[in-house]
């Protein structure tokens, strides 16, 4: 019943609107029980990621992140890989800390 994200389409996405080095997507729980999107980006400016917000809300409409943070690197695994569950438990530790916020 839920609805197909194609997380390399978003990902692409966010590197060429924001100019970023890289960017991962991931699902993370949410206390409602439905997973959220969440998208780290590297090392890009309040402004560019203010910028990027508003791209990806016109762009995917209700499939965009929950979640934006800008991040000085992309959890990767030992084959280069993004690692999903590294960037959900760095999002899961920045809202915890207060230093991400959910949309």
């Amino acid at each position: 019943g839920g609805v197909k994200v194609n997380l390399g389409e978003i990902e692409r996405f966010a590197t060429d609107t924001a100019r970023a080095s890289g960017a991962a997507c991931a699902l993370v729980p949410s206390a409602n029980g439905v997973p959220d999107l969440v998208l780290l980006v590297e090392n890009v400016a309040t402004d560019d990621m203010r910028a990027l917000a508003q791209a990806l809300g016109e762009r995917f409409g209700a499939l965009t992140p929950k979640v934006l943070l800008t991040v000085p690197s992309i959890p990767r695994n030992g084959a280069g890989k993004i690692d999903r569950a590294g960037v959900a438990e760095l999002t899961r530790t920045a809202l915890e800390n207060g230093t991400a916020q959910s949309r």
